[in-house]
């Protein structure tokens, strides 16, 4: 039992640790926001570009994605420059190995899937379509980047995400 003890103590001082080293766009991470993040193996994102001029919100339902099943992705933000053409580069990592990298036009003429032109300083949101977690997906920790730059090769947009699947 003592071992128990002394090995839940040393993640109480480590979590603790880790709360006071880890910036987010909002500051620190709080003891609870990474205890619910172990507990509920939700995916987690933050800025990676410019946090002056890049902000956003992004929502997953479910949160986290569930092999097998229906999820969707949303981000909001308010562009600072304009777009008439780009593109999202997303690179992911399994287990922090190299999994797969995905260049995704955002400027697709003639689908609902059209997001162009965007306008500097206009709120934006982009959704994606209802999609199925494949069941090939592996289980495991996933780390993804996303950054969205536009016909000028401006970055706009950049985010990290970090979650399991089970």
């Amino acid at each position: 039992m003592a071992t128990h003890v002394i090995r839940l103590s040393h993640l109480a001082v480590i979590l603790s640790v880790v709360t006071m080293v880890m910036p987010t766009s909002e500051g620190k991470f709080g003891l609870i926001d990474i205890l619910q993040h172990v507990v509920n193996n939700k995916f987690t994102w933050q800025n990676c570009g410019d946090p002056v001029t890049q902000s956003f919100n992004i929502t997953m339902f479910p949160n986290p994605p569930v092999r097998g099943e229906d999820f969707q992705v949303s981000i909001e933000f308010v562009p600072d420059a304009d777009l008439t053409n780009g593109k999202v580069d997303l690179d992911f990592w399994h287990d922090y190995r190299p999994a797969f990298a995905i260049p995704y036009p955002i400027c697709k003429t003639g689908t609902k899937e059209e997001h162009c032109p965007m306008r500097r300083g206009v709120l934006e949101r982009i959704q994606s379509k209802l999609m199925v977690l494949p069941m090939y997906i592996e289980s495991g920790h996933y780390n993804a980047t996303a950054t969205m730059v536009n016909q000028s090769g401006h970055q706009m947009l950049c985010a990290t995400m970090e979650g399991d699947i089970q």
